[in-house]
């Protein structure tokens, strides 16, 4: 997972070698600086929380509690509202949640970065399926959408349609498809823009 980010600096450092006034190159690129160094800064915990949980069993939580501290803090870093469509309950699920609220505040960050600057919809929906053998989680938004030969690449390390490290949903599919032996993907929404969808069992049904 270091190597997208080995690359952006890279080329900035090299960019800032061969300027004849590096100062200039830094004020234009500030504000993709800036976020080159909350990406490092992201990537760097969520490098500490894997070493964390590695060599620990997974365990079982309350998905609604995670998405909900997920929401809480991709409102309060964004400023924007998160439409919750949630029920009363949903059966527990197994696994890391510190490493699934991060997962879920990835994809709610990937909606926040893309929805629409005009009347901006974001909506995370849950609910239990297939006689509660599994939970099914919805985020959509109504920002420009992911073109379709995309959608299955942007959980790749490295790949971002908006120029970033492409760390955040890669490790959505490594939360949520490697360690929870679930399903994630990304399709048109209804809204106008992407929908992200991830399916995972429930305690006791997993996956071998």
């Amino acid at each position: 997972m270091l190597v997208p980010v080995k690359t952006a600096l890279g080329a900035f450092y090299r960019e800032v070698q061969t300027a004849e006034h590096p100062g200039d190159v830094v004020a234009r690129r500030k504000e993709g600086i800036d976020r080159g160094i909350d990406s490092v800064f992201r990537f760097i915990g969520q490098l500490v929380e894997l070493s964390q949980f590695a060599a620990t069993p997974p365990e079982p939580f309350d998905m609604l509690v995670a998405l909900r501290d997920a929401v809480s803090v991709i409102e309060s870093e964004s400023g924007r509202r998160i439409e919750q469509v949630l029920p009363a309950q949903l059966p527990p699920v197994s696994g890391h949640r510190a490493r699934v609220v991060t997962a879920i505040a990835n994809i709610l960050r990937n909606a926040t970065q893309a929805v629409a600057t005009e009347s901006p919809v974001i909506r995370i929906e849950a609910e239990s399926i297939e006689g509660a053998s599994a939970v099914r989680l919805l985020v959509e938004d109504n920002g420009p959408g992911v073109p379709e030969p995309m959608r299955r690449a942007i959980f790749d390390e490295g790949v971002s349609l908006r120029g970033g490290s492409g760390l955040g949903l890669a490790l959505v599919r490594e939360v949520f498809e490697k360690e929870m032996r679930g399903l994630v993907a990304c399709e048109a929404s209804s809204l106008g823009g992407a929908r992200f969808v991830v399916r995972v069992p429930t305690t006791g049904t997993e996956r071998p």
